[in-house]
């Protein structure tokens, strides 16, 4: 019934554990917030960044489309970083040092949202069939 709220949901989750590990793992990403306020930080963070990819990144995958297909898709890493540096710019406690940090951290966001992505989505098929 309500399959749209879930994988929502399920969305915020993968961007909430993958901006966390960007923090965690990535030099020149830190969370800035203390204690508690961490959690809500990156809630926030994960609100802000899945709405900036819905909106913004296909518009501007769009109009950057020849860089795209001229350096054979690797120009959509540059756009990632750009999606993860402007979430960074509109939340106060998530902070990104520099665009290279914001490229490595999106890169890493994208593994690991593919990665959960396909393991949901093959949990959800296998629990359709039992």
């Amino acid at each position: 019934m309500f399959t749209w709220l879930r994988r929502i949901f399920i969305h915020f989750l993968i961007n909430f554990a993958a901006l966390y590990a960007a923090a965690k793992f990535v030099e020149g990403i830190t969370i800035t917030a203390a204690g508690d306020d961490i959690w809500r930080a990156l809630a926030l963070a994960s609100i802000v960044f899945g709405v900036v990819n819905v909106l913004l990144r296909p518009l501007l995958a769009f109009f950057s489309l020849p860089f795209i297909v001229l350096t054979l898709g690797l120009f959509m890493f540059v756009l990632n970083g750009l999606m993860l540096y402007l979430t960074a710019w509109l939340v106060a406690d998530y902070h990104i040092e520099n665009f290279t940090a914001a490229v490595w951290g999106a890169l890493l966001v994208t593994v690991i949202h593919w990665c959960s992505t396909w393991l949901v989505s093959e949990t959800l098929k296998n629990e359709g069939r039992g």
